[in-house]
């Protein structure tokens, strides 16, 4: 009697790591888990880089013949914007992000005598909402996502995870209009 105790429970016992262990690896899981992680960062990436949304200064300062406002927040260079994206997305997503926002005649986003300043510019970014609506495998190192845009429920925002370091990061990001 004992023994036979002793197995139905170490069945049963099986039968539930099992079925934690497929809910914890299902994409769609597994994406919501890895997403929800980044998200505190992904949106203060937003506010910064895109929306604008950022604290700032109320006073403006010209430089060069744009006028710029100063980023009141926790990151005060540029190299501290570089540790956030990189929390955040791959190596390569995070290096464009920041030469599209840093660079040319008039960048958005400069650094000026240690202090971050920021154009009053928007760029609404790809804010996306929790949780999910979908997930693939594409392989062991990579997830492709769909979530509902924060921006317009017209639109999807498609996401790939991928592993980097073994991290899982944002490796590219898109907005796409919802098929009906």
């Amino acid at each position: 009697m004992k023994k036979r105790f002793f197995s139905i429970a170490i069945l049963v016992f099986a039968v539930i790591l099992a079925m934690v262990f497929w809910y914890l690896s299902a994409p769609k899981n597994k994406a919501d888990r890895i997403l929800e992680s980044m998200k505190e960062d992904y949106d203060k990436i937003e506010s910064i880089f895109y929306t604008g949304f950022v604290d700032l200064g109320e006073d403006s300062v010209l430089i060069g013949e744009s006028e710029y406002y100063v980023i009141q927040d926790e990151y005060e260079t540029l190299h501290d914007l570089e540790e956030l994206l990189g929390r955040v997305y791959t190596r390569d997503m995070a290096g464009k992000i920041l030469s599209q926002s840093t660079e040319g005649d008039a960048p958005i986003i400069i650094e000026q005598e240690g202090r971050l300043y920021r154009q009053d510019a928007y760029d609404p970014g790809y804010p996306f909402e929790m949780p999910i609506e979908a997930a693939k495998k594409v392989d062991n190192g990579e997830i492709s996502v769909e979530a509902a845009s924060a921006n317009s429920e017209d639109f999807m925002v498609c996401i790939i995870l991928t592993k980097e370091n073994r991290q899982w990061k944002i490796k590219g990001i898109t907005e796409q209009e919802r098929q009906r």
